[in-house]
């Protein structure tokens, strides 16, 4: 996602208040908000899912439209794409 230039922070706090939206759902397993070091104002989100029909089914409920309607202000562009995990491997350092 890209965010408008110096609405940044707003951002990162607004994101972590409606995150609930997300989280709270039954079939959320998670989800991560991180910020590029190489592109300014460009973050990733990333959200797990127990399976794609109750993501979906998410997608398109009025928790996330409320949920979405608040983040746009702060945006500027980006896209989405699902994906399936093949292999997850813990390092070393996980329990650090």
């Amino acid at each position: 996602m890209q965010i408008r230039s110096g609405m940044e922070r707003e951002f990162e706090r607004t994101w972590l208040q409606v995150g609930r939206a997300v989280t709270d759902h039954p079939a959320n397993l998670g989800q991560w908000l991180s910020r590029s070091q190489e592109e300014e104002g460009v973050y990733y989100i990333v959200s797990d899912w127990a399976d794609e029909r109750r993501f979906r089914e998410f997608e398109h409920s009025e928790g996330h439209l409320a949920h979405r309607t608040r983040l746009h202000p702060f945006r500027s562009g980006g896209s989405m794409t699902t994906m399936r995990v093949v292999y997850a491997m813990t390092g070393a350092g996980a329990g650090l």
